[in-house]
This record gives C-alpha cells, structure tokens and sequence, in this order.
C-alpha cells in the first residue's frame, strides 16, 4: 500500500514515515502543500496524509483541489488544531477522517486501515485471502495452508496489490508507480523479475496453482482461483512473529527518537530566547509569529512522540502566546509565566522516560468471554483462536467466583458447560441472570431435548449448542452475537460539551467502520441532528444550559425519531441518574472513564436491536 505524506515539520515527518515503513506501507514524502499536490496528480496513492498547517498550499486548499480534480484517493487529516470548526472546514473540503496531534501510532495505523477498508471494501478482519493463500494486513504475514511464507518486503507489496484488486490488469509501469518510491523507480525488466520471484516463492511453499495470469502485451492480472482450490480463508497465524522488516523499521524509530530528543532541545532553547527578547524589546510580528510557530511544532510532535505531559505544557505556552499575539504587547506576569512554563517543560524533557514507541502494532479492543466449567482441551483452543474473533477467553472454575466479579469486569459473553439442567445448574443460572441480566449466556449441553431446551429458554439462554461443538463454530457464534453485521453507511452522532470526551469516543468507534459525527455545542444538537439523521446517538449527562436527559427527552417528543437508539455517558452512576435517563427515554447507561471494548460492545448491541 502506497501513502502520500504531506508533513512540513521535517523530525515529525521523518518519524511518521519510519512508522508507517515498518508496517509495510510504501511512504512519499513532501514537505509543502505544491509539492503535495503535484505528487497526488503523477502518482496513484492509497492514502494520503496531509497536515493543515502547510506552506505554499494549505492542508485545505488542498483537499479541495484534490476533490475538484477528481481525486477519490482517501485522505487524512493530521493537525495539532484543536478548532472544531477548522476540522470541520477540512472534512466538508474533501478529508474522510482527521486524527489530532498529539495522536499515537496504534491509532494512526488503525485509522488508515479503516480508511482503505471502506475504499476497498475489505472486511473488518483484514484478512486477503485467495483460496487457501492468506495475507494479515495487520501482522504483515503471508500464510499458505496455515504456514507462513517470508517474502521480500516488495514480494509481499507486489501479493498485496493484486490481492486487493483481483479483478484489474496491472502493467509493468503500473506496478511500478505503486510499489517504488518516486525517487526510486526502477526498469520494467525489475517488475518481470519480482513477478517471477513471488511465484517462485508460492510454489516452493507447496502451492501448485500459478497466482498471476500473465496477458501479453497488457500486463498481469490475479487468476481465478482454481474449483479444486478449497475456497476458504486460512486461518491467519498469532500476531506474536516479528519480520525482519518490522524489526528494521523499529530500530530506524529509535534512531530517530533519539535525534528528536536532541532537536527538541534546541527549540525549546529557540523558543527561550525569543522570550527574553519579547521581554527587551517588546513584541514585534516577527518574533511573535516565530514564537508561535515553534511552539506549534513542539506541542504536535511531542505528542507524536509520547511525552503528553510536555505536549500540554506547549499548549499552554501556545494559549498565552495566543493572548500575546492579539493585544500586541506583553507584560511581566505573562514573561514569568511564560520562562517557568519552559522550566517546566524542560524538566519534563529531562526527567520522563523515553517513549515507549517500539510496540506500535495497532492495539485491538477484545471483549471479555467468561467460560465456566469447560474442558481444558477445548479452554485451550478458545483461548489459542479468540484473538482472531477480536476476544479474550478467561476461565471461571465455578458460579461463586463469577458472581464475585467487579462492576468493572463484566463479561460480554458468559460460555456456560453442564451436563443437566438440575436444580443446582438452575439455581446458578438463576443467580447469573439476577447478576448479569444484560449478558448473553451460551449454554453447551450434552443432552439434546425439548425439556432441556425449554428450560434453556426460560432461564434466558441465548444459544444452546450441543455436543461435540468445536471451537471455531463457538467463536463464530460469540461473534455474531458481539458484532452482528451492519451498514457501513450506519452512522453514529456524539453529543458532549467537551471536545476530547467526543474525540475519545470517535478514535474507539472509527476503526470499526462507523460514520461518525461530533459535537461540543449544544445550541447545534437539533440542527445537526435532523441533518445527519443518525442511527445512534450518544449524550453525555451533564453539559450547561441543557443536560443529555432534556435532549433525550426532545428526541423523544419528535415522531421520526421516536425509536432513536440512545446511549447517556456520563461519570455519575448513582441510581437516581439511571432512573432518570431510563424515564427519559434512554436505550442504554454508560459510565466513564469509558472502557473502550464495553463502548463497543453496548454500540453493536443497540445496532442489533
């Protein structure tokens, strides 16, 4: 996959890039908005990553000669902006989705990944697969009946391509433009070659069939697989094998960490002396707006580089600069608040650990499945294959221990084994729903009856499954019931006065493919609202002059959108606001700090409804 990366601050661009190599992604990089845009019209890219702040062209300027040209690639916003009405101007300019600086790099990665998935049409496992071949866009490993196959970083570039558009013809000059870097470009003869060795490679890993169909004087084009293939997708290996490639691109960010640190230092002494001069002689245009753009760059790519805590103390140098800027002059508090902030930052500089960037592999949320009284053999195999279904399997040996779990623990799906429905298994069953009314319970039975399943259904079970049941067709089953199938047009609206809460939500909803809308200003609920016509929507409880529970209530008085699902969020989970929010209207309760796997799980399960 080739990505377009329009960065003006050179340390940040070059850490990006690094990051994005070493999962595999093929990365340009250019340093203003002209260059950018010459690039994008030369070249075919997947992605394009642009900053909003860029010289020559700006990020939106550029989004919307992207779009007036034709330009369908997806693009991402990148910005330490945290105006929403600027984000906004770059999404209706042409963007399909922005992630804020500071931004970590699990969240860009899986940011991209569902920006390609919807542009071609890949399913939420990112898995590739071509009868029993399988290529993990997430780990980067090319399997051929469950065995993994090392390819050549170009190799597995070249498998990628064909595998995500298996119906075009590609040319030699095609392959070229999205496989190599524009400084790179190699001869025709190269693509031959490469073609040859991926095929060489298949075969020597016991694959008979021949992938490509080579079309003379066209090009090449990825063969139908064959009716004797069995056309299933291999089971895609545990994400725990790094490849040499991976394992080079973490050692490049290191290397690049440490450049940073040494950069980093020599702004902020820039940014010092520019004080003490505004302190001499007192503000000038120049030395107000250098200020500011270094301070700027220091609170985007300190975050980027995972001191937080110093990225806010730049944000807050950026606030008073702010303030400078627009009366013109600058007095002594605002000079020592201004030269102890710096203190302050260069103590965090000196004092915090480095950050921790080498795991940069995208961090999946897996929902908690609780199995109780199963065999070790099949405990085992659920807990091998469950990462696939993006779960986690944890045991319990008995009914006691379960109902013992804390508020801040419970299971999404509760995998229940016995041989009877006696009165002990009903008595336990009984405590599990008072306990966990909301939880669907998946009973494996060794008897298969009307009595036994009638008294299934009146204790609520939700699936009952009969022996022998293998792992795999439970997993599928847990699944269907924790992320049932939806529109990838559903659209979920957010309503909190506060920015970064609406942000939080929308990095955890985005990767899974839903449109989402948010919002801090309440006097725009109703206008937005019956502009996006949601399918969900999110309040929090408490904003000013108008809290989530009167909103409910509005919602609630109009016909259309009566039946609306609605999720209250809000810190305060005393009985009285649960009350409130049910007689309201609400569907759902959810209490922060948000758990992002229960955020997901109480989504998919209001979908469903």
């Amino acid at each position: 996959m080739k990505i377009l990366l329009i960065e003006d601050d050179q340390l940040t661009s070059e850490y990006l890039a690094a990051v994005l190599e070493s999962h595999h992604f093929i990365v340009d990089v250019v340093f203003n908005g002209q260059e950018g845009l010459e690039y994008a019209n030369l070249w075919d890219y997947d992605v394009i990553i642009l900053d909003l702040q860029l010289p020559k062209i700006d990020g939106i300027s550029l989004c919307r000669q992207l779009r007036m040209k034709k330009k369908q690639t997806p693009i991402l916003i990148l910005t330490a902006c945290q105006e929403t009405d600027k984000i906004s101007i770059g999404l209706d300019a042409g963007a399909d989705d922005y992630v804020l600086k500071p931004c970590d790099p699990p969240q860009l990665i899986a940011r991209i990944r569902a920006l390609t998935r919807r542009g071609y049409n890949i399913s939420s496992s990112s898995v590739l697969t071509w009868g029993l071949l399988s290529l993990n866009l997430v780990s980067a490993q090319v399997t051929y009946q469950k065995q993994e196959v090392n390819l050549r970083n170009q190799e597995y570039h070249l498998l990628e391509l064909f595998l995500r558009h298996p119906q075009r013809i590609f040319s030699r000059s095609l392959i070229i433009d999205h496989l190599w870097e524009v400084g790179d470009v190699p001869s025709e003869s190269a693509v031959t070659n490469l073609v040859k060795d991926l095929r060489n490679k298949l075969k020597a890993a016991g694959m008979e069939e021949d992938i490509f169909e080579t079309i003379y004087g066209l090009g090449y084009r990825l063969n139908p697989v064959p009716t004797d293939v069995l056309e299933e997708e291999a089971t895609s290996e545990q994400n725990d094998k790094k490849n040499k490639e991976y394992e080079e691109g973490i050692a490049l960010i290191n290397q690049l960490t440490d450049k940073f640190l040494f950069a980093v230092q020599q702004r902020i002494s820039t940014l010092e002396a520019i004080i003490l001069l505004l302190q001499a002689e007192g503000v000038s245009d120049n030395n107000i707006e250098q200020a500011q753009a270094e301070t700027h760059k220091l609170a985007g790519s300190l975050g980027t580089y995972g001191y937080t805590q110093g990225s806010k103390l730049a944000q807050t140098i950026e606030t008073v600069l702010k303030k400078v800027a627009k009366a013109k002059t600058i007095n002594t508090t605002e000079i020592n608040q201004l030269l102890k902030l710096i203190t302050q930052l260069k103590q965090e500089i000196n004092t915090s650990q480095e950050a921790s960037i080498s795991n940069s592999e995208p961090k999946p949320i897996y929902s908690l499945v609780l199995g109780i009284g199963l065999e070790q053999s099949l405990l085992i195999d659920l807990q091998q294959e469950a990462w696939q279904y993006k779960s986690q399997l944890t045991s319990c040996s008995n009914t006691e221990k379960l109902l013992n779990f804390s508020q801040q623990n419970i299971p999404e799906i509760i995998l229940f084994k016995i041989k009877k429905l006696g009165k002990k298994e009903s008595k336990n069953l009984r405590e599990i729903q008072e306990k966990f009314p909301s939880v669907p319970i998946l009973m494996i039975a060794e008897q298969d009856n009307l009595n036994h399943r009638l008294k299934a259904v009146r204790y609520g079970i939700e699936k009952y499954l009969i022996e022998p049941v293998s792992s795999q067709d439970i997993l599928e089953i847990i699944n269907t019931l924790l992320f049932p199938s939806f529109s990838s047009q559903t659209n979920i609206m957010i309503m909190d006065d506060d920015s970064t809460i609406v942000t939080a939500i929308r990095n955890i909803l985005h990767p899974w493919g839903f449109q989402i809308t948010g919002l801090s200003q309440v006097n725009q609920f109703w206008k937005i609202l019956t502009q996006t016509n949601p399918d969900l929507l999110i309040l929090d409880l408490e904003m000013p002059t108008i809290n989530g529970i009167e909103l409910c209530r509005v919602v609630r008085q109009d016909k259309q959108y009566a039946k609306l699902p609605i999720i209250i969020v809000t810190a305060h989970t005393e009985t009285k606001y649960l009350q409130q929010s049910f007689e309201a209207g609400a569907n759902d309760f959810l209490g922060k700090p948000i758990i992002p796997s229960e955020l997901v799980a109480r989504v998919f399960n209001q979908i469903k409804k």
